[in-house]
């Protein structure tokens, strides 16, 4: 494959120069070309472009929602609620609803 991405400069607060990729995947909302740091070229995937422009997630975007049952099921039997235990997990207090 043998193709041009065009290149953008911008000028940070802190001087110097910042070179950017313009994603050559068409945007689906029919924007302006997306200014990326980086261009990913998925398996299967055919050309080079951003990551939204592929529409790829990180690892754990898509795990979050595979434990939930758990979490729900880990809430019902102390008594409390999902966000209760999200809340512990991070290290803050886990509280019964109602409670002070």
């Amino acid at each position: 494959m043998d193709y041009k991405v065009r290149l953008v400069t911008t000028t940070p607060h802190y001087g110097g120069c910042r070179w950017w990729f313009i994603c050559p995947l068409d945007r689906r909302d029919s924007g302006p070309p997306r200014r990326v740091a980086k261009l990913y070229l998925p398996f299967g995937g055919k050309y080079f472009g951003s990551r939204a422009g592929y529409g790829l997630t990180y690892t754990s975007c898509q795990e979050s929602g595979k434990n939930r049952k758990l979490w729900r099921e880990l809430a019902s039997r102390l008594g409390t609620d999902e966000k209760a235990i999200h809340r512990f997990l991070k290290g803050k207090a886990l509280r019964r609803p109602g409670e002070a």
